[in-house]
């Protein structure tokens, strides 16, 4: 058998380097203002707010100059796709012939010299190590060697980087203003503290996104599998840079009350209207791929609507004494054009609308292209957000206690010790055309703390379990349409204390704190599969983490 830890059995041949930065840039600026008229027993508020918000997203991308140089045969000049691209695997041998060499493009260029890879197939094994059973890479190495700080310091503006985040830029102004009504009077024995006001807000958006076409002075590129007569003289692609302006508003009404019953039980009730913005990323236009074979993308869509949730909450609270109470709510939320993924499929060549053709790929995403039967051949499946014609009704019902336990454990000297606990059940339910499912929401979570607070210790054990759910939205996952991501149930135990060493043997205030903490007592994992339960698609182990520390003021 290969051992995959021993560097000599390793090849450049298939493989490919990257050097890919991402920079992101947010600013935030506005400013408020509220008047108020009245008391505690019946006041007017009047408000308004205007805010700007903008991100920056600008990925740079040098990685076929340096893949050249590495392991390309290291030309002397870069000539940018579409022109084709030297294999990374080397070698002195079977270099891209560029038959227009000298014209277009590559015009006035000096005559085109082979220099040998900055770390040929020869050198491989001197690059990388034996690790914990797998080789890892000497990177210091790698990186002086081949120039690697320089191709970074160099690197271009690319339409999207290796976290998947696509060039683009987003300018939201917000203006809104609101008026509300906040009473608190007496019927009969029972106190009712009411609210009622109704928010308006415009936002105005601006996307900004960086779209790649192909030069209109180069030729159609040649079928598969024959020479490019043109190769060396093809000029890069052009780009472009656009914005598009969205603008919307919207009434947001709200209205809650609160009877006290008694003076420990209290009912409460509310009503609501509230406006979720669609996912900025979403927003970007253009198309960026998700694999290096060109066989599944993702294409923004700079018309999504912001999707609006109807509101209904009842609650009960029963106060035992202390900070101790008891409380069940009731929710209920319809939701409208909540956004989900819709995957459609077609042929490679229709990407020509999007700036995508077969020249500007790499070629490793052309020879996938040409694997699957060419670019008039070759199935994509795209996966573009849309606003859900459907309406989502979530019903949720939760519970929450809190209780020390003086009155039951004082008298046997155990004062300090107490609990909290949360259960929180949900139900959804999509209708329509296109039905939404709120992904990553758990039917089922609950968490509750054991603590003991007293004589100079704290210390809390507490668990938390969430049901596992789908975490992708319908549309299909990894190009395959009725496929879905779910979640494992997870439940993690975690414990947390601090000894107050002064408090507890009398020492000097100076003295500082002991502090004790455990993450994830039982060293659970996290798992999530790809549609079938035994079809594991990632596997998290986070370990059990320990910290021990010392705390103190001076």
């Amino acid at each position: 058998s290969l051992d995959l830890n021993d560097p000599a059995n390793f090849v450049w041949d298939g493989g490919r380097v990257n050097v890919q930065i991402e920079e992101r840039e947010t600013e935030t600026a506005g400013a408020r203002f509220d008047l108020t008229w009245g008391d505690e027993a019946l006041s007017l508020k009047f408000g308004g707010a205007y805010d700007e918000v903008s991100r920056d997203i600008v990925p740079y991308d040098n990685s076929q100059a340096w893949q050249n140089a590495i392991c390309g045969g290291n030309p002397n000049v870069i000539l940018p796709s579409p022109n084709p691209q030297p294999a990374c695997t080397g070698l002195d041998t079977n270099f891209p012939e560029y038959p227009a060499y000298g014209t277009g493009f590559s015009a006035g260029f000096p005559p085109l010299v082979w220099q040998g890879s900055l770390i040929p197939q020869s050198a491989l094994a001197n690059y990388v190590r034996p690790g914990p059973g797998f080789i890892t890479a000497n990177w210091g190495a790698i990186a002086r060697d081949s120039n690697y700080g320089e191709f970074a310091r160099t690197a271009p503006d690319a339409g999207s980087s290796n976290t998947g985040a696509t060039w683009g830029t987003i300018d939201e102004n917000t203006l809104g203003f609101y008026t509300e009504l906040n009473g608190d009077i007496d019927i009969g024995e029972h106190r009712l503290r009411y609210s009622v006001g109704v928010r308006w807000v415009e936002t105005d958006q601006t996307v900004g996104s960086r779209i790649s076409r192909t030069d209109p002075r180069n030729p159609p590129p040649p079928a598969p599998n024959e020479p490019d007569l043109f190769a060396g003289a093809r000029y890069p692609n052009v780009v472009e840079y656009t914005e598009e302006d969205t603008t919307y508003e919207n009434w947001l009404p709200s209205a809650s009350v609160a009877l006290n019953v008694t003076d420990n039980f209290i009912v409460r009730a509310a009503l609501s209207r509230t406006m979720t913005r669609p996912n900025p990323n979403a927003l970007l236009p253009g198309l960026n791929f998700s694999s290096p074979s060109a066989d599944i993308g993702t294409l923004g869509n700079v018309e999504l609507d912001p999707f609006i949730s109807d509101n209904i909450d009842l609650g009960f609270e029963f106060y035992t004494g202390n900070e101790g109470y008891f409380g069940v709510a009731a929710f209920r939320k319809g939701i409208e054009g909540f956004t989900v993924a819709q995957t459609t499929s077609l042929p490679f060549s229709d990407l020509a609308q999007y700036g995508v053709t077969y020249a500007t790929l790499t070629p490793t995403q052309q020879a996938a292209i040409d694997a699957r039967g060419g670019p008039s051949v070759a199935m994509v499946s795209l996966t573009q957000q849309v606003n859900a014609p459907g309406r989502l009704t979530v019903n949720g019902l939760e519970f929450n206690w809190v209780q020390p336990l003086d009155f039951l454990l004082s008298g046997f000297g155990l004062e300090g010790l107490g609990f909290t606990a949360n259960y929180t059940i949900i139900d959804q339910k999509g209708e329509g055309a296109a039905p939404a499912i709120a992904v990553g929401v758990a039917p089922e979570t609950y968490n509750a703390t054991l603590y003991y607070e007293n004589y100079g210790i704290s210390a809390r054990i507490s668990t938390t379990f969430a049901e596992g759910s789908q975490t992708t939205g319908p549309g299909g996952q990894n190009g395959i349409p009725a496929a879905e991501l779910f979640t494992d149930d997870y439940e993690q135990w975690d414990f947390s204390s601090s000894f107050d060493l002064s408090e507890l043997f009398g020492f000097s205030t100076w003295v500082p704190q002991l502090t004790i903490d455990v993450i994830n007592l039982f060293d659970e994992k996290q798992r999530s599969y790809f549609q079938f339960k035994n079809a594991t698609f990632t596997e998290y182990e986070p370990g059990r983490t320990i910290i021990v520390g010392l705390r103190g003021r001076f």
